[in-house]
């Protein structure tokens, strides 16, 4: 019963925000003009890569860490937070060393608010992700979701809205700042609801002199940094085709067509949104229950494809047959409706084999999924390029779908080979 509740709250919640998201969106599109909303939709696609990349493997890597032990779950913490210090130093002097190749792709003259709005978003999405990964592994949702899928899409809207209607302009800049502004709320809020763990965290990691206490040892520091690239190569792996394409489609194609394709992606997010939801509250479970019994965790994982196939398989129809009016709603050509439609079956593929990436990484397969996810990229990568010259962003459409199809169907090829393997060791 509890957790019929918990994964209805992480839907619902979830839904709420993505929905809230697309109103932002919508409004955006009609507010904005066509040139503006190409280049905000190149930046929000840059600054979901980049959290990726200043994440550092973070969410696995908390998730995987999580022991009954206070000192180990705090150690890793620590390293992970040190981790993920060192790469944004890093990824700021890097986009300020070749910012004439990363945006190659857009028609726009860069000033120093640019980068520090580009920053600024970036630090408090990552931070807000942190937030959500320690409450989802200690199994606390509610404080988990309530400031990223609850507050940080109520201020968008509520921001824009209050924009329109003060009549000021709603350029790049401006809808920039309302993203900025709607995360600052969402970290405040999120932060405020967890100030004793966090001040708790605080005095444990300034007063503990013991090693037993806080291991950060030469060996803890190398074991969770080994950990952390893994899951990093995997999850930017996974996501550099989404902003590559967007990349190609403003190199080949204009900064108006970068706003069609990532407004039909995020229509069709709106789809994966479900499935990233009944992931968030499975997939913390797979290590605990691998640690028990493989068939227990083989039960749990059928039953989340399942649940998986049959809800987005509803919510992918529901959306194709409404295509034609989403792409009114966005001010679209009626042509693009066959776009969103290739990329909405992409996300139904996803949601096919349910989480089958993280299945293997609980079984200790991290390397195999890398090597799925390198594929993935490549394919993506050379598809998208030689797509999107010869079919616009229909090409762009179909090289996503068939990567995420490369990808998928690896992973699941690789877990049919370690089931062979164990009944061959029972036989």
């Amino acid at each position: 019963m509890i957790d019929r509740i918990i994964t209805s709250y992480s839907i619902l919640s979830r839904i709420y925000s993505a929905g809230l998201s697309y109103l932002f969106l919508l409004l955006l599109a009609i507010l904005m003009n066509n040139n503006d909303f190409g280049l905000y939709n190149f930046f929000i696609a840059l600054v979901v890569f980049s959290v990726y990349i200043v994440s550092f493997g973070m969410e696995s890597t908390i998730i995987f860490s999580k022991n009954n032990e206070k000192r180990n779950d705090n150690s890793t913490l620590v390293i992970v937070l040190i981790q993920m210090s060192l790469i944004f130093i890093l990824y700021i002097i890097f986009t300020n060393l070749f910012s004439f190749a990363i945006f190659s792709a857009i028609d726009i003259n860069l000033t120093l608010y640019h980068y520090l709005i580009l920053y600024a978003i970036i630090l408090l999405q990552v931070t807000q992700a942190l937030i959500r990964v320690i409450n989802q592994s200690k199994e606390r949702f509610i404080k988990a979701f309530l400031g990223e899928f609850i507050v940080r899409p109520t201020v968008l809207v509520i921001a824009c809205i209050y924009v329109y209607l003060a009549n000021y302009e709603v350029n790049l800049y401006t809808a920039m700042v309302i993203y900025g502004i709607s995360l600052l709320f969402s970290v405040t809020i999120s932060s405020i609801l967890d100030i004793k763990n966090i001040i708790k965290f605080i005095l444990f990691v300034l007063i503990s002199k013991n090693k037993n206490d806080l291991d950060l040892s030469k060996q803890k520091i190398v074991q969770t940094t080994k950990r952390s690239f893994r899951y990093f190569l995997i999850q930017v792996l996974n996501q550099a085709p989404t902003f590559f394409l967007v990349y190609f489609v403003g190199m080949i194609g204009s900064n108006e067509k970068i706003g069609v394709f990532r407004a039909l992606s995020q229509t069709a997010s709106l789809v994966g949104f479900i499935f990233r939801a009944i992931e968030g509250i499975y997939n913390p479970k797979f290590r605990n229950l691998y640690l028990k019994s493989y068939n227990d965790l083989t039960e749990v994982f059928n039953i989340q494809i399942k649940l998986s196939r049959k809800i987005t398989g509803v919510a992918v129809f529901i959306a194709c047959v409404l295509s034609p009016l989403l792409l009114w709603f966005l001010k679209f050509d009626i042509v693009y409706s066959w776009v969103l439609i290739i990329l909405l079956n992409a996300q139904l593929i996803n949601a096919m084999f349910g989480s089958n990436d993280y299945f293997l990484v609980t079984l200790g397969h991290d390397k195999k999924v890398i090597n799925a996810a390198v594929y993935q990229s490549l394919s993506a990568i050379i598809l998208g390029f030689i797509f999107t010259q010869i079919l616009g962003i229909y090409g762009t459409s179909l090289a996503l779908l068939f990567s995420f199809c490369v990808y998928r169907v690896i992973c699941e090829i690789y877990i049919k080979q370690h089931q062979k393997k164990i009944l061959l060791e029972i036989s």
